[in-house]
């Protein structure tokens, strides 16, 4: 498999290391798949899904990829990620599962990290997304969702706590996708791409860039 290593500015302000290993292995994603040619998501006549995106989906529906985590060179575990419909075909679920093996204390312990994002199929537009983790040390069990309700997101906490923000709909599939397109039309060395995720946590549209700095083979699994 050809991988590629990003230069992330954005390390440097993640204080914690869930957070840290968490961006990381979304990084890692958005850069484990192949060349696709650049187009736009959406039409600006009608809002609906180019013909382009609809034939990415469908060819990655229901095909798990699978990666390890690393940091500086050391596998903290591994990491899988799917596309998949709703049992009516109206929504676009992404779920990344992560599993990471940390040690404090002379104490191994593993925290599961579920990731869903759930997207309208035809507009494109953000309609919720969801954080769950797992600690098996402290057996603990948290999860975070953020819902998009007329023109407001609504974040909820672990506690139940529920927070209303303004949400402008300007994160969407096509905003997403970007970074993935951007991957698959093979970039240069030195390439930067800007792109935006929604922590699930805070509600929050987080805006960061990458910088590709090289590009590796590398056997996975044999």
């Amino acid at each position: 498999m050809k991988y590629w290593l990003l230069r992330q500015p954005l390390f440097k302000r993640l204080l914690t290391f869930k957070r840290l290993l968490t961006f990381t292995c979304t990084c890692g994603l958005i850069i484990a798949w192949n060349t696709i040619c650049l187009s736009s998501t959406q039409s600006k006549e009608t809002g609906a899904l180019s013909e382009p995106i609809k034939t990415f989906i469908e060819e990655n529906l229901n095909k798990k990829i699978w990666y390890g985590i690393y940091l500086k060179d050391k596998k903290y575990g591994y990491a899988s990620h799917v596309f998949a419909k709703d049992a009516k075909h109206n929504y676009l679920i992404e779920t990344l599962n992560l599993v990471l093996k940390q040690k404090e204390e002379n104490k191994n312990f593993t925290t599961t990290i579920t990731m869903k994002q759930y997207f309208n199929l035809i507009t494109g537009e953000f309609l919720k997304c969801t954080n769950e983790n797992d600690e098996s040390a402290a057996n603990v069990r948290s999860v975070n969702s953020a819902t998009v309700v007329d023109d407001f997101l609504v974040v909820q906490s672990p506690k139940g706590t529920k927070t209303k923000l303004p949400w402008s709909k300007n994160y969407n599939l096509q905003r997403y996708l970007n970074s993935i397109m951007w991957v698959r039309s093979n970039p240069e060395i030195g390439s930067r791409i800007n792109y935006s995720y929604v922590d699930c946590a805070t509600g929050k549209v987080a805006k960061t860039e990458s910088k590709l700095i090289e590009i590796k083979q590398t056997l996975i699994g044999g």
